[in-house]
């Protein structure tokens, strides 16, 4: 194996010599082979061949290097299709209850607004969703079944496809409705082995991303938290813009002063948070030094 790499790193380089266009050629080869040997890495230390968990890991740094999941979309040309689920009332006996949108939950559907809901494209893939009855059966097997006799609900199944849809959210952080795009992430709208074609993870990570350093550590929600509180956060740590540091910055940084500043945004455990993103910082300045070509 690393003798074959050995002698592709040989063929890059002669092509970047002799050949218009050779330079891109080779510093896309050095940077496809970056990125195998993190997600490697990656797989390894989480313990996971899903690509989508790695994908998980550098969903927050997206955005601060300007890829939005609906740039991706538009590059994908083929459709997208979600399923969306409205549930209007829920009541068994003479109480009012939740059992529904819990049963919805655990069948992969992601809350947007009050009783709206979402199963994101990659799980609704081997759905045929082009057939109202298919997606009847499937409600019935996987929620409805779940759900006591005589309860009482009212829910429309919709298939939307996701490049159709218009989105925008002005409103408070703090506010509780949210668009798709802030729900799901790319891996959850979009094929892996796509998304790969646009993300240069070794880059992501260089960049000093304290989303994708706190990632392994935190909950989808806190994830989502600190991706929009990022700036503020770093301004107060370093005082300097999100994209004005490196991955460098973290290794001499006090467990403390980060302490300080996510406890200042109401995370949870923050301390052990700290300790985590700084260790992170640690161990891919590491190993990223380790793979250099």
């Amino acid at each position: 194996m690393v003798e074959t790499m050995l002698v592709l790193a040989i063929v890059a380089i002669i092509l970047a010599i002799i050949i218009p266009g050779g330079i891109f050629i080779y510093q896309e080869f050095k940077r496809k082979r970056s990125d195998a040997k993190i997600i490697a890495e990656i797989k390894k230390r989480d313990q996971t061949e899903e690509l989508e968990v790695v994908l998980r890991r550098v969903r927050g740094s997206l955005k601060l290097h300007n890829i939005s999941i609906e740039d991706l979309i538009k590059k994908f040309h083929k459709p997208i299709l979600a399923l969306l689920a409205y549930k209007d009332r829920e009541k068994f006996g003479k109480k009012t209850s939740n059992q529904l949108k819990t049963e919805l939950i655990s069948a992969g559907f992601k809350p947007i607004a009050k009783g709206l809901y979402i199963l994101p494209p990659i799980k609704a893939v081997n759905l045929n969703l082009e057939n109202s009855e298919t997606i009847g059966k499937w409600f019935d097997d996987n929620v409805a079944s779940n759900l006591p006799k005589g309860y009482e609900y009212v829910i429309s199944l919709v298939p939307i496809d996701i490049q159709k849809v218009f989105s925008r959210r002005i409103a408070p952080e703090k506010a509780w409705a949210q668009t798709f795009s802030r729900v799901l992430g790319p891996e959850e709208v979009l094929p892996s082995n796509f998304l790969l074609k646009f993300i240069s993870v070794e880059s992501l990570i260089k960049s000093g991303d304290i989303a994708f350093l706190a990632s392994k550590f935190c909950s989808e929600s806190e994830l989502l938290k600190l991706q929009d509180f990022r700036d503020a956060i770093i301004k107060e740590i370093f005082g300097l813009k999100s994209e004005e540091i490196s991955l460098r910055w973290y290794l001499d940084l006090n467990v403390d002063d980060l302490t300080l500043a996510l406890q200042k945004y109401k995370f949870e455990s923050a301390k052990k948070l700290s300790e985590g993103i700084i260790a992170e910082a640690k161990f891919w300045n590491a190993f990223l030094e380790q793979i250099k070509f």
